[in-house]
C-alpha cells in the first residue's frame, strides 16, 4: 500500500515570505487613552532636610491610617485582609528607600557624619 503525503496549498507559503504590508510602518494616528502624568519626585541627593523629613512624615502617616482602619473594620469572624498588610509593606519598602538613597548620596559626597553612621552599622552584630 502506498501512501501520499496530503497536498498542500502552495498560496499560504507566499503569504508568509512576502514583503510587509506598506501600512505596517506608518504610526497609527488615533488617539490613545490618556496616560496619567506621573509626578515627577525630586532626586532624594537633592532633597532639602526638611522635604525629606516631610516624606518621611506622610509615609509614616499613610502607614498608620492603613493600620487604624483596618483595627477598626475587624470584626469576629472575619478573616484579617491581607491586601492592607501588602500596602503597609509597599509603604514600608518606600520610606527604606528614601533612607537608603539619602545614606547613598552622602557617602557619595564623603560626608563624615554618613561614613561614621555606616562604621557603626557595620560594627553591630546580629
Amino acid at each position: 500500500m502506498v501512501t501520499s503525503k496530503p497536498e498542500t496549498t502552495s498560496a499560504a507559503a507566499p503569504a508568509a515570505t512576502t514583503k510587509p504590508d506598506a501600512n505596517h510602518n506608518k504610526i497609527d494616528a488615533t488617539p490613545k487613552a490618556k496616560v496619567d502624568a506621573k509626578l515627577v519626585r525630586e532626586p532624594v541627593a537633592r532633597m532639602s532636610t526638611a522635604a525629606l523629613k516631610a516624606e518621611m512624615e506622610k509615609i509614616d502617616n499613610e502607614i498608620n491610617s492603613l493600620a487604624k482602619n483596618s483595627l477598626e473594620q475587624m470584626e469576629p469572624g472575619k478573616p484579617f485582609s491581607s491586601a492592607t498588610m501588602r500596602q503597609i509593606a509597599r509603604h514600608e519598602v518606600k520610606k527604606q528607600r528614601l533612607l537608603i538613597h539619602r545614606l547613598a548620596a552622602l557617602l557619595r559626597k564623603d560626608h563624615p557624619e554618613a561614613r561614621s553612621i555606616v562604621d557603626k552599622l557595620l560594627s553591630i552584630e546580629i
